[in-house]
């Protein structure tokens, strides 16, 4: 079996400090972002702008934090042929 990717950690040390095996919520908010991501990709299209050049724009790094370019356009389309059955 290979590496299975997470999206909430449940080691204590992850945020750094011990107290992280407390934070309420961690595994509602993981939920609601996946819920968040799949309504974007069922009912829309996605497309970078013109100013990317078809690539995937530079990250910014600041210190030990990474921060996306601020000046990258992402555009959103509104699928209209969508049918599902739920």
């Amino acid at each position: 079996m290979g590496i299975i990717a997470v999206l909430v950690i449940l080691h204590i040390f992850f945020f750094g400090f011990p107290a992280s095996d407390k934070i309420e919520g961690r595994f509602f908010a993981a939920n609601e972002l996946k819920l968040a991501l799949a309504y974007i990709v069922l009912h829309y299209d996605v497309k970078l702008g013109n100013n990317c050049n078809g690539m995937k724009p530079k990250n910014l790094w600041l210190s030990i934090a990474l921060i996306p370019d601020k000046h990258a356009h992402i555009l959103f389309w509104k699928r209209r042929d969508l049918e599902i059955g739920f």
